[in-house]
């Protein structure tokens, strides 16, 4: 039974609790991304989600996308349209070191602003991805060696806001 199913039921609390102290936080992160995800239409509609759960879906976004090809995949991708707000995201989680990556790395575009949507954003990529490469590559070498630990960081921002995520339409 996934976390989500516990999350139905408030008198489910501790049987969460406990599920998540013998899951590893990477496992609960997935399977909370999943299920967000799917809320959400993968992202395409955030007003389904409230603000916890856009904060824990934005992140994982990035996560995902930096691993997978890092921060130029990241802009490239539809995750890039939260790029703005990864960074104040990312503080409100304790994350400090990887928002400054965050905040570095949305320094290399135009005004320091990443464009909301996708078309513009692409358009502007590969105008300033030759410039901004090395910054970015640099960017991704640091996140990979980060020390903030993102999924035990969210699943802590989970179980502090446990409200947020008993609700499901």
């Amino acid at each position: 039974m996934g976390i989500f199913n516990f999350f139905k039921k408030k008198n489910k609390t501790i049987i969460v609790q406990n599920e998540i102290q013998v899951k590893e936080p990477f496992e609960i992160i997935m399977e909370i991304d999943e299920h967000l995800n799917k809320i959400s239409n993968y992202g395409r509609d955030l007003s389904r989600l409230n603000s916890s759960q856009q904060l824990v879906l934005i992140i994982g976004n990035l996560v995902r996308e930096i691993n997978n090809g890092g921060f130029n995949q990241f802009y490239f991708n539809s995750s890039g349209a939260y790029a703005q707000i990864t960074s104040d995201y990312l503080r409100k989680i304790k994350a400090i070191k990887t928002a400054c990556l965050v905040k570095k790395a949305n320094l290399e575009w135009p005004e320091n602003k990443v464009p909301f949507e996708q078309k513009e954003r692409q358009a502007i990529l590969s105008i300033i991805e030759g410039k901004a490469e090395h910054i970015w590559e640099d960017c991704d070498q640091q996140f990979y060696k980060c020390e903030d630990d993102l999924e035990r960081l969210l699943v802590d921002f989970v179980n502090d806001n446990r409200a947020d995520f008993d609700t499901h339409p």
